[in-house]
C-alpha cells in the first residue's frame, strides 16, 4: 500500500470517529431526527414484473406466464352385468357357515345302559346335507371316543376323536354323502349313526 492509501484511511478513520464523537455529544432530540430520517427514507421500489432482473449477469425475463390447463374426463356406464356364482356353490358356503349340529355325550353314559333307550349320544341319529358340521360335546365325567365303524368291523378310518375328557369338544365336517356309523371305543356299548345326503 503506498502513502496515499494510508492517508485515506487516516481521513476515512478520522470523520468515522468524528461522526460518533457528534452523536455521542449530541443532545437527545437530534438522536430522534436521526432516526426519524432514516425511517422516512424511501426503499428502492421492487421490480415490476415487466421489468428485467438479472442473474450473475443473465438478463431474466419475469412477465407473468399463463398456463392454461384443459382435463377431459370420459364418463362411461357399466353395463356389465356382475358375475352369478353357482348355485350349488353359494348354497354349499351358506350351509357350512349355518349348520352346525351338536351331539350331547350325557352324564352317566360310562355304565352300560344307556343302549336300551338309544341316549348314549344325544341324538342317537343325526340326518343332515354335505358339508355340515357335527360337533360332539362331553358332559360326562368320563373320558369317551367318537371313531367312525362299528363294534363289529372297528373303526374305519374316516374320522376318531381320540380319547377325550369330560368338557372337552370334538368336531368334523361331513363332505361326503352317506351313512356313518360311530361309538366309542372306551364305552362299546355307546353307538350312534349320521346320516349325510
Amino acid at each position: 500500500m503506498g502513502k496515499f492509501e494510508y492517508g485515506l484511511i487516516g481521513v476515512m478513520a478520522f470523520l468515522v470517529l468524528g461522526i460518533l464523537g457528534m452523536i455521542a455529544i449530541s443532545p437527545d432530540n437530534e438522536i430522534i431526527e436521526l432516526k426519524e430520517d432514516l425511517q422516512n427514507m424511501e426503499m428502492p421500489a421492487e421490480p415490476k414484473p415487466s421489468e428485467k432482473i438479472s442473474l450473475g449477469g443473465q438478463p431474466l425475463d419475469t412477465k407473468p406466464v399463463k398456463i392454461e390447463e384443459s382435463l377431459e374426463v370420459e364418463i362411461t356406464e357399466d353395463t356389465t352385468e356382475p358375475e352369478v356364482m353357482e348355485e350349488k356353490t353359494m348354497e354349499k358356503m351358506d350351509e357350512s357357515k349355518v349348520h352346525v349340529h351338536n351331539v350331547v355325550i350325557p352324564e352317566g353314559v360310562g355304565v352300560p345302559g344307556c343302549e336300551e333307550t338309544n341316549e348314549c349320544y344325544v341324538p342317537y341319529s343325526l340326518s343332515m346335507k354335505v358339508g355340515h358340521k357335527v360337533i360332539w360335546i362331553n358332559e360326562d365325567t368320563a373320558a369317551h371316543t367318537v371313531t367312525s365303524g362299528t363294534v363289529d368291523g372297528g373303526p374305519d378310518g374316516i374320522f376318531d376323536s381320540s380319547i377325550f375328557m369330560s368338557g372337552a369338544t370334538f368336531e368334523h365336517t361331513f363332505n361326503d354323502p352317506g351313512k356313518y356309523d360311530y361309538f366309542c371305543i372306551v364305552h362299546p356299548w355307546m353307538i350312534g349313526i349320521i346320516e349325510v345326503v
